[in-house]
């Protein structure tokens, strides 16, 4: 049996620290190609499964008058968000996108997708508490050692639910557990109360049926017990000194276990309120404007000699930026060599005085008749 201790605290990183940490992790990932582990719509098919078996818990014993820690009332109060968000992140997670995202091919997370690992990381040092100036500044750092392809920015919403119903599945798993441990406390309690407490073989015989049903007392039940036959009288002592020896076996005592209790619940209802305020933040950002600020392919085509790509409405840069990312994965380079290759030409053209003006455009390399050309610059490559 293990002792029980209280639980660490979390301590998120500031900006500053966020920022070495994105650097850090680019410089540790390695993209490659192997097996792919994380199955993402399994893993979210098994993660609604457990919320909606927590859910279910919780609810019952709300309706049966139990008391209700402050996180279970997170979940039955905000459980509808977390069914919207999955419902999004199943729609929004096709097969054939998952399969062209890059694989983490070394490391802790190998055959894992790099995204989804960064996503991962972000949730982690940031306490579950995301926010769009925290993804700036862990994405931005992160690309100044390490490319994101413009896929893996569109994907970051979606993997952003992952990680996060991932956090709220444990949470909810664990306030399940819980509740389900009260609720048998409770029990144990009420037959305890039946007893004559001058009955040293009733007592004893509890003991020996506690002991067998419960090998590995958690704190919830450890802690609801010991409140309700402290309320009792007379208060049963033989079976509360036995309790009390049972925790110092553990390094602990009933202030420690009222202590850990408390704190654990603090922690729970804190992990489920950030789960549940940041799955809405994500809903509210504007991730157009995101990819656009982000990406690489923008800061290099940007540079186009004729001035016309920056005052292109959304829609036609994004056509060239697909096909700047088709030809990066045609051509298996990156998708900001391929821009800065097409603008390389543009500048080429551009000297050429018997050159319509229009071969100084990326567009005439992307869309149009000039495509051949970055095509066999690229393949001589």
């Amino acid at each position: 049996m293990t002792s029980i201790g209280l639980p660490s605290p979390r301590q998120p990183l500031n900006s500053s620290q966020l920022r070495e940490f994105a650097s850090w992790l680019a410089e540790t990932h390695v993209v490659g190609i192997g097996r792919r582990h994380d199955q993402l719509l399994h893993r979210l098919k098994q993660n609604e499964a457990i919320l909606l078996h927590s859910f279910r818990i919780i609810e019952s014993a709300a309706r049966a008058k139990q008391r209700i820690v402050p996180a279970a009332m997170w979940l039955l109060d905000n459980f509808h968000v977390l069914e919207e968000q999955i419902w999004l992140a199943r729609r929004h997670l096709p097969k054939s996108y998952y399969n062209e995202l890059p694989l983490l091919s070394a490391g802790e997370r190998v055959g894992h997708l790099r995204v989804y690992a960064l996503t991962l990381e972000l949730v982690r040092v940031v306490d579950g508490l995301v926010e769009e100036k925290s993804i700036r500044d862990f994405v931005e750092s992160y690309m100044q050692n390490c490319s994101l392809q413009i896929a893996e920015l569109w994907a970051l919403p979606i993997m952003l639910r992952f990680a996060l119903i991932e956090n709220a599945r444990q949470t909810a798993s664990r306030i399940a557990t819980g509740a389900i441990d009260r609720q048998s406390a409770n029990r144990w309690a009420e037959q305890i109360a039946s007893l004559d407490r001058t009955d040293a073989d009733g007592l004893l015989q509890i003991i020996s049926e506690l002991s067998a049903s419960h090998p590995h007392m958690s704190i919830a039940f450890l802690a609801d017990l010991a409140k309700s036959l402290q309320s009792l009288y007379p208060a049963p002592t033989m079976l509360l000194t036995w309790i009390e020896q049972h925790l110092s076996d553990l390094g602990s005592s009933f202030d420690d276990l009222f202590r850990t209790e408390g704190q654990q619940e603090a922690a729970d209802q804190v992990s489920m309120s950030h789960a549940v305020t940041s799955l809405r933040t994500i809903q509210a950002i504007d991730w157009h404007q995101f990819v656009e600020d982000m990406n690489k392919i923008d800061s290099e085509l940007i540079s186009d000699p004729m001035q016309i790509y920056h005052r292109m409405d959304f829609a036609t840069r994004d056509r060239y930026r697909h096909v700047v990312e088709a030809l990066g994965r045609q051509y298996r380079t990156t998708e900001e060599s391929v821009a800065r290759a097409v603008v390389a030409l543009c500048h080429h053209r551009q000297g050429e005085n018997h050159i319509d003006d229009r071969h100084s455009h990326v567009g005439y390399y992307l869309i149009d008749k000039g495509r051949y050309l970055i095509e066999s610059r690229l393949a001589a490559k």
